[in-house]
């Protein structure tokens, strides 16, 4: 579409001078580059904070783990299942990831003002966006806790015992 235009521009006057031409959409694209950044930007950030948090967590259950190995190994020499284990240590990080979306659902109540002048014809309250972050914080927990989880059910009474 560019050549034409050219053209018709040079039968209408030769002299004109022609430096630079854009469709519409390479100038759209051009303008846009401070929002690319910025959800760039926004994802590597993101990113590292559910690392951040997903180590946290992990460093904390692992923290139970070991100051509570000597009950996990007499519950295991009494008779617990591991899935009882599981279910014990499991309780405690559902209680802590609950309680930081509540607070997190909370955060985002209170920026959804902000957050629908920003957005262009996207609803601040998106059941299946807020549904989604919190199916992914609850599989980022299972995938934090699960090394410490899987470390505690293969405590060896025994030796649990006898390491105090």
């Amino acid at each position: 579409m560019i050549a034409p235009v050219r053209q018709l521009l040079r039968s209408l006057d030769p002299e004109l001078p022609i430096i630079e031409t854009h469709t519409l959409r390479d100038e759209v694209e051009a303008s846009l580059w401070q929002e690319r950044l910025l959800a760039a930007l926004s994802m590597i950030f993101g990113g590292i904070a559910v690392l951040i948090a997903s180590l946290g967590l992990y460093g904390a259950l692992d923290y139970v783990v070991k100051s509570r190995t000597r009950e996990i190994g007499v519950r295991v020499a009494v008779g617990a299942e591991p899935a009882g284990i599981v279910r014990l240590l499991g309780r405690e990080v559902f209680v802590l990831v609950c309680g930081g979306a509540v607070l997190g659902l909370c955060a985002y109540a209170g920026a959804a003002v902000w957050l629908s002048r920003a957005l262009y014809q996207v609803p601040a309250w998106d059941p299946v966006a807020i549904a989604s972050v919190l199916l992914g914080i609850g599989i980022v927990a299972v995938l934090a806790v699960s090394p410490a989880l899987y470390r505690a059910v293969r405590i060896d009474p025994a030796s649990a015992l006898r390491a105090e």
